[in-house]
């Protein structure tokens, strides 16, 4: 082993890339309310990125630990906020088949990812070209998202009425001007909603149901050669 760790050791990073993404997924929704949804996901997806060339080209093991967590709780922003750009984007009528294809493709993820990757070492018999890959794609999405995105998030009572669409504006929201100077909503409420979601009755057994499906396979796949590889 290129460090000297026994496999099931190095996937200690993989458990904390986990940890960290469902943390991270209740982390970002209030930032994603008072700071947008477009600055959120630029500013985390070019720290993200960053953090994947770490682990591309980290010596050693500690720093590729450090470097895996971080990665995850950053690019775990995206699929947070993919619900609610749907919501921000569609009429009622549309969202039903719009949240079914992201479902599909969010449920594909974790499956696909691991299987790409091991046939990937299988034929390379080295781990960091899967990381280099990552960091391609993660650094094509920061150029679509210069080139492309624009703040989905309206508020049609917020008392700073937005300039006339430039791309001016369109990058200034991006960068995050817009979400510093003039929030859309205070930041106190921004997180008082995430609070008054979750003393809901309905959440703790949707996050039971959730825990016991979807959350029990990804855990049981990332660690599933730790159950059948002696250490």
């Amino acid at each position: 082993m290129e460090w000297g760790l026994s496999p099931v050791r190095v996937n200690d990073s993989g458990n904390l890339g986990v940890l960290l993404l469902g943390i991270g997924g209740v982390f970002w929704i209030p930032v994603i309310h008072y700071w947008g949804r477009a600055p959120t996901f630029f500013w985390t997806q070019v720290i993200g990125t960053f953090m994947t060339l770490g682990c591309a080209v980290t010596p050693s093991f500690a720093g590729y630990y450090a470097f895996r967590g971080l990665q995850t709780f950053f690019l775990t922003s995206g699929q947070t906020m993919g619900l609610t750009v749907i919501k921000d984007m569609f009429f009622f009528h549309e969202l039903a088949r719009k949240i079914g294809l992201y479902v599909l493709i969010f449920y594909a993820s974790p499956y696909l990812g691991p299987q790409f990757a091991g046939w990937m070492i299988n034929d390379l018999h080295t781990w960091r070209p899967i990381f280099w890959m990552s960091f391609a794609w993660g650094a094509m999405v920061i150029v679509l998202t210069l080139l492309f995105f624009d703040e989905t998030y309206y508020i049609r009572e917020n008392p700073y009425p937005r300039p006339p669409y430039s791309h001016k504006r369109r990058i200034l929201e991006l960068i995050g001007y817009y979400g510093i100077v003039e929030p859309r909503r205070p930041i106190g409420a921004s997180y008082g909603r995430l609070l008054a979601v979750f003393i809901k009755p309905v959440v703790l057994p949707v996050m039971i149901f959730f825990c016991m499906t979807f959350m029990w396979a990804i855990g049981i796949d990332s660690c599933l050669f730790s159950l059948i590889i002696r250490d």
